[in-house]
């Protein structure tokens, strides 16, 4: 989630913006990668936009980075936010 600013605009409209990347992975693991993507990591990730979508100005102005790791069939879910945001 990154508040997106243009000073040029004269008009208050919703300036924010959601982006997700997919990273590739090896062939081989794709199928179980998929598996767990689709019962794990979409469900999460929906979720989550819903809750930015409905979430207070102030959260909305800020940059905010869900960041989901797969390990075989374990998922790990990480959030920064604010200037941490800015680089993993």
């Amino acid at each position: 989630w990154a508040p997106l600013t243009n000073v040029m605009a004269e008009y208050r409209e919703s300036h924010h913006g959601l982006k997700v990347w997919v990273y590739p992975v090896a062939k081989r693991d794709h199928q179980a990668m998929r598996a767990v993507v689709e019962e794990q990591v979409l469900p999460d990730l929906t979720r989550w936009c819903r809750e930015a979508l409905a979430a207070p100005e102030g959260w909305r102005l800020m940059r905010h980075e869900r960041r989901w790791s797969v390990s075989g069939e374990s998922v790990t879910a990480k959030e920064r936010e604010g200037v941490g945001a800015l680089r993993w």
